[in-house]
C-alpha cells in the first residue's frame, strides 16, 4: 500500500514583542531671571528686555521658544532634561512665552510684562495707625482714628509717585532703591479713596480708608473712659508693668487714650500728682516728677477729681540687680524674611533656604529684646520707640526645625515662630555675590554693580548641588575649586591677583548647568589714591602730626595705595627710596638719616602721588656742655656731681681735685693743653671734660 508523502509543516514565524512606547516628557517653563540674577515667576513684571527662561523637557530635545505665538529661538535640553534660553530683545508690554517640542507637546504659557520703573504697577501693601504710640495695621476699607495714617507699598525703583485722594492729587513720594515707598498726609474725617501713579500703566488699585477722629471742639465726649491703659518700667529689664504686678521703677511712664486734646489729671491713691494733655489722636503719656513711695499705688486718671476712671494698681519695690523683675511686655516674633532665591516672607511652620533670615517683632518701646533659638540665646537687639524690632543672626542657623522666641530671658518670652531651614535648590549653578576687602573696609557686590571694586583678590559665593565640587574660572582661566556645603552654598577666595578692568566669572560642576554670567570691574591699582603718614618710632611709634617737629631723624612712613605696585619716596624733591605695596595695599618705609630742618615727603606711583607731607626734624644732641664756674669748681668743698639729669647725678668716689696731669680744659676761646695753666679768672665759662 503506497505511503502518502508527509506534508511539510510550515515553520513558525517568531512574533516580535511589542516595544512599550515611552510616555512623552512634557515640556515646561519653570521660571525666568533678569539681568541682575533675580528670579520672577509667571504673571510678574520685569525691567529686563532680554530675560533668561528656564524649563524642562526630554534629554536632548530641541525646544522651540515662542513669544505671542512667534518663534524667537531654540534651546537644547541637557542630559538631565533642563534647558535655558536667553530671549532676544523684547518690546515693553505683555508677553506670553510658550515652549514646544515636536507636534503638540506645548508648555503652559509663561506670561509677564516688561515695564520701566515708571510703568511698573504700584501696590499698596500696608496701612499703619500709630495713635496708640506704636504702629497698628489697618485693614483696607476699614476705619481708623488716625488722621495721618501711613500708607506703604512697592513700585519701580527711585520713581516719583503722585498720590490721589478721591481723584485729587494731595502729594508725592519717592520710592527707594528696592522699590519700597511710604506716604503720610493729614486727612479730614470721612471716606478716602486713594490711588498712586508714577507713569502710564503704573496706577495702583484703589484703596479705601475711613477717617473718624474725635472732634477737638468737644474733647470730653460721652462714653470716653479715662483709664491707665499701660505702665512702663525703665529700670533694669525695661518693659510693661502688669496690672497688680510689681515694678522697680519709682517713676514709671503711664499712658492711655481719651478724647483728642483733652486735659488728663493723674491721681495716686486719690491725690493728684500731675496732669498732661492728650495729642491730636487722643493719646496721652505721663511720667511723675517726684518718686513714688515703696508700696501699693492706685493710679487713676480723669478730667477732674470728680470724674476718675478705674484704678491701675501695682506695687513699687526696691530694685534688685541680681534678680530683675520680668515685666509685662508682650514679646512677639511677627515675621521672618528670606533673602536668598525664593526671597520674601517665610510662612509660619514653613521652609526657608536662608540660614540667616531677618526676624521682626514687637515689644515695648526701647526694650532690650533677646532672641532665642530652641531656647538658646543667639543675639539681642533693642526695639524702636514704637516697639518695632528687627534682628538678623550673625551665625548661620543649622538645617532643620527652629523655634525662634523673643523675650527678656529664656523663661520669659513670647510665642515661638517655627520654621525649617532647608538647603537652597536651583536649576543651575549660581554666583550670588562677591566680597571686596580693601583698606579695612568690606564691600558686597553683585550683578548690576555699577562702581569698580578695589580688591584684586575678592571672595565669591554662590549656590550649587549639595556636596558637589564646582570649578571657578575668571576670564576663561580656571582659578580653583570649591566644595558646596550642606546648605547648598559654596565660597571661593581668589588667591592670584586679577587683572584690572572687566572680569567675567563662570562656575561649572559635574552634571550641573553652568552658572549665569557674573561680571565685575576691578579698578587699576595705579588709579587708587596714595595715602601717607609719618611715625616717630623713638616715641613708641607715635603719629607725627603734619607741620610739627620730631626728634626722630629716621621716621617711618606708612600708608595705603593700590595692591602690589611700586612706590617711589621723595624728600625735598630728592628720591630717597622705593617700596612695593602689599596684597592689602599697605606699605611702610623707614627714611634714611635726615638732617635737622624742614622736610617735605611725597610718595609717587605710576600716575598718582600723595599729598605733600611736611614736618621738621630737630634731633637732640648727644653731648651737652657743662656750665661750670671754674672758680667754684676749684674752691668748692663739695663732691662734684656729673650729669645733665638731676635724678642721675652721682657723687665722685672722692673729692674732686684737678691736677695738670689729669685733664685738659677746653674753654670757649680754645684749648689749653696740660702745660702750665694761667691764672683762671673767677668768671663763668663753659667747660667740657675731655
Amino acid at each position: 500500500m503506497p505511503v502518502e508523502p508527509e506534508v511539510p509543516v510550515e515553520p513558525e514565524v517568531p512574533v516580535e514583542p511589542e516595544v512599550p512606547v515611552e510616555p512623552e516628557v512634557p515640556v515646561t517653563i519653570k521660571y525666568a531671571a533678569d539681568d541682575r540674577g533675580l528670579i520672577f515667576r509667571a504673571g510678574g513684571q520685569n525691567y529686563d528686555t532680554t530675560p533668561w527662561l528656564f524649563g524642562t523637557a526630554a534629554p536632548g530635545a530641541s525646544v522651540a521658544i515662542y513669544d505671542n505665538d512667534k518663534l524667537i529661538g531654540n534651546a537644547i535640553a541637557e542630559v538631565d532634561g533642563r534647558w535655558s534660553f536667553t530671549a532676544p530683545e523684547l518690546q515693553q508690554g505683555p508677553h506670553s512665552i510658550t515652549a514646544q517640542v515636536g507636534e503638540g507637546n506645548v508648555s503652559d504659557a509663561f506670561t509677564f510684562d516688561i515695564v520701566t520703573p515708571e510703568t511698573k504697577k504700584i501696590t499698596v501693601t500696608h496701612i499703619w495707625d500709630d495713635t496708640n504710640g506704636y504702629d497698628q495695621l489697618v485693614e483696607k476699607g476699614s476705619e481708623t482714628a488716625d488722621s495721618k495714617p501711613r500708607l506703604s507699598g512697592t513700585a519701580g525703583e527711585n520713581v516719583t509717585i503722585t498720590v490721589y485722594d478721591n481723584g485729587v492729587a494731595i502729594g508725592t513720594t519717592i520710592s527707594r532703591d528696592d522699590g519700597y515707598w511710604s506716604f503720610e498726609h493729614e486727612l479730614i474725617n470721612g471716606t478716602h479713596n486713594f490711588t498712586f501713579e508714577a507713569g502710564e500703566g503704573s496706577q495702583s488699585d484703589p484703596v479705601q480708608l475711613v477717617i473718624n477722629t474725635p472732634d477737638a471742639s468737644d474733647p470730653i465726649l460721652p462714653g470716653v473712659i479715662y483709664a491707665v491703659e499701660s505702665a512702663h518700667d525703665s529700670v533694669l529689664v525695661a518693659g510693661r508693668i502688669p496690672a497688680n504686678g510689681e515694678s522697680d521703677d519709682n517713676r514709671p511712664r503711664f499712658s492711655g487714650h481719651v478724647s483728642r486734646l483733652a486735659v488728663v489729671c493723674i491721681f495716686d491713691n486719690g491725690v493728684k500728682i500731675g496732669e498732661t494733655r492728650a495729642d491730636g489722636s487722643g493719646f496721652w503719656t505721663f511720667k511723675p516728677e517726684t518718686d513714688l513711695s515703696i508700696g501699693v499705688h492706685n493710679i487713676t486718671v480723669g478730667p477732674d477729681a470728680e470724674r476718675q476712671g478705674p484704678a491701675f494698681t501695682f506695687t513699687v519695690v526696691t530694685p534688685d540687680p541680681e534678680n530683675p523683675l520680668p515685666k509685662g511686655t508682650t514679646y512677639e516674633v511677627t515675621a521672618a524674611y528670606d533673602s536668598v532665591l525664593e526671597s520674601g516672607r517665610i510662612p509660619e511652620n514653613g521652609e526657608s533656604d536662608d540660614n540667616t533670615p531677618r526676624f521682626t517683632g514687637k515689644a515695648d518701646g526701647y526694650a532690650v529684646v533677646k532672641i532665642f533659638d530652641n531656647g538658646i540665646l543667639i543675639g539681642e537687639t533693642r526695639a524702636e520707640g514704637n516697639g518695632f524690632w528687627t534682628f538678623k543672626p550673625e551665625t548661620a542657623l543649622s538645617l532643620g526645625e527652629h523655634n525662634i522666641t523673643a523675650g527678656s530671658n529664656p523663661d520669659y518670652h513670647g510665642k515661638a515662630f517655627t520654621f525649617t531651614v532647608v538647603p537652597v535648590e536651583a536649576d543651575r549653578i549660581l554666583v550670588l555675590e562677591g566680597v571686596s576687602s580693601f583698606d579695612g573696609g568690606t564691600e558686597h557686590f553683585g550683578i548690576g554693580h555699577s562702581s569698580p571694586i578695589y580688591d584684586n583678590t575678592p571672595s565669591l559665593n554662590g549656590i550649587a548641588a549639595v556636596g558637589s565640587v564646582v570649578t571657578i574660572a575668571i576670564n576663561g582661566k580656571e582659578l580653583g575649586t570649591a566644595i558646596t556645603n550642606e546648605y547648598g552654598r559654596w565660597t571661593f577666595d581668589v588667591k592670584e591677583p586679577l587683572e584690572s578692568g572687566a572680569n567675567l566669572v563662570k562656575v561649572t560642576g559635574q552634571g550641573q548647568q553652568e552658572s549665569v554670567d557674573f561680571s565685575f570691574e576691578l579698578k587699576s591699582p595705579n588709579d587708587i589714591e596714595i595715602r601717607c603718614g609719618a611715625y616717630d618710632d623713638e616715641q613708641g611709634d607715635s603719629y607725627i602730626v603734619p607741620r610739627s617737629t620730631t626728634s626722630d631723624s629716621t621716621p617711618t612712613l606708612k600708608g595705603v595705595a593700590g595692591q602690589g605696585i611700586m612706590l617711589e619716596i621723595y624728600d625735598n624733591d630728592e628720591k630717597v627710596g622705593e617700596v612695593r605695596t602689599g596684597q592689602d595695599g599697605s606699605w611702610s618705609f623707614t627714611l634714611p638719616e635726615r638732617d635737622d630742618g624742614s622736610h617735605t615727603v611725597v610718595v609717587k606711583g605710576l600716575y598718582l602721588e600723595s599729598h605733600p607731607l611736611n614736618f621738621t626734624v630737630q634731633a637732640e644732641s648727644n653731648e651737652s656742655a657743662l656750665n661750670i664756674s671754674a672758680a667754684d669748681l676749684l674752691s668748692s668743698p663739695e663732691q662734684a656731681l656729673f650729669s645733665e639729669e638731676v635724678e642721675a647725678q652721682q657723687p665722685a668716689a672722692k673729692p674732686l681735685s684737678i691736677a695738670q696731669a689729669d685733664m685738659t680744659v677746653e674753654t670757649q676761646s680754645g684749648v689749653v693743653n696740660n702745660s702750665a695753666l694761667p691764672l683762671i679768672e673767677p668768671e663763668e665759662q663753659n667747660y667740657t671734660a675731655m
